[in-house]
């Protein structure tokens, strides 16, 4: 179960989490696929090298330590709890995956193989439900 962390905290003293599920469908609502939606899915082989960014049809809004995603395009809202949150916050700030991996296990209590399994896996998961974008790929 992750861990709410206070933001006075976060640097100095890891927390220990659990990000295999980071992210859920809070309201699906049915759509068809769009051609930006296939184009992702194609291009999802995601490196730790990889940048990328909310798509221009993700609307993001935090609710205490958790958050809400909703594709404009498709009509389904995502939940994202407290770390889920902090990964979609740390990728709008630096984009590159890597950059991210290293932000996060300067906050929390991780070891580096669960973590950059589970955010490739999230940023995969992500891209393929249209919320965000693969830069210069």
């Amino acid at each position: 179960h992750a861990a709410s962390v206070p933001t006075a905290v976060r640097l100095n003293r890891p927390q220990p989490i659990q990000i295999a599920r980071l992210h859920r469908v809070a309201v699906e609502v049915p759509y068809t696929e769009d051609a930006a939606h296939i184009e992702c899915l194609d291009a999802m082989a995601l490196t730790l090298n990889d940048s990328i960014a909310a798509s221009d049809d993700t609307l993001f809004r935090q609710l205490d330590s958790e958050a809400v995603l909703l594709n404009l395009k498709t009509g389904v809202y995502y939940g994202l709890d407290a770390v889920g949150t902090r990964a979609w916050q740390l990728v709008g700030e630096h984009r590159v995956l890597g950059r991210v991996i290293e932000m996060m296990l300067d906050e929390y209590d991780v070891d580096r193989a669960s973590l950059e399994s589970d955010l490739l896996a999230l940023a995969t998961e992500w891209c393929s439900h249209g919320l965000c974008t693969v830069v210069g790929k």
